[in-house]
């Protein structure tokens, strides 16, 4: 069985055309990505997309960016939803207080949108060994140089990772460690004093 690849409906040379015509029908405020974006999403569903359905829609770009946020409220409201889902899942139901613990939880793992759905179960799960309580969270960009940013990273787990064996973890689509508490990033371990510096004191 062979798989067909699925090709945009929208010619190569319509598209290229539409650039200029995009750009001259922005106003004010209007982002070229979000238009054209639409503008294509929209050719897309048409049998045979043509320059002259293009210009009827770009006669309203004001829509079109509508029904962009429409689909992006869609889609956020559909993650939402979905943390919900993996949070309350994952909360013992004879859990002490249960409601405030789910909201709480819900609250602590927005904080953090870009995170994985597999990534918001285990956050779900590291909070409740961490007494219920939100995790300490360090930024990438917190980390005092590269060299450490790689040595803390290398001793990490990443929170998609169900094998690693590390204490400290973290999220790549957030950037950022997540820790319990009392637990430090090895760049934040202060280091033992050499016996050089020892003598010289």
């Amino acid at each position: 069985m062979k798989l067909q690849q699925q090709h945009s409906r929208v010619p190569v040379q319509l598209r290229v055309a539409l650039v200029a015509k995009v750009w001259a029908s922005l106003k004010p405020g209007m982002e070229f990505n979000l238009v054209y974006g639409q503008l294509l999403s929209r050719l897309e569903k048409v049998e045979e997309p043509s320059m002259e359905q293009a210009q009827a829609l770009l006669q309203n770009p004001e829509m079109l960016m509508n029904e962009h946020e429409q689909k992006k409220e869609s889609a956020l409201k559909a993650q939402a939803q979905l943390r919900a889902q993996i949070v309350n899942a994952n909360i013992p139901r004879q859990a002490p207080d249960r409601e405030k613990l789910v909201a709480d939880t819900l609250a602590f793992v927005s904080r953090f949108p870009e995170i994985r759905p597999s990534e918001v179960k285990k956050l779900t799960l590291l909070r409740q060994t961490n007494g219920n309580c939100d995790l300490r969270t360090v930024s990438f960009s917190e980390v005092a140089s590269p060299e450490s940013l790689a040595d803390d990273l290398e001793r990490a787990q990443g929170l998609d990772n169900p094998n690693g064996e590390g204490s400290v973890h973290f999220s790549a689509a957030s950037q950022v460690f997540f820790l319990l508490k009392n637990e430090l990033l090895p760049s934040e371990k202060t280091p033992a004093p050499s016996p050089l510096l020892a003598e010289i004191s």
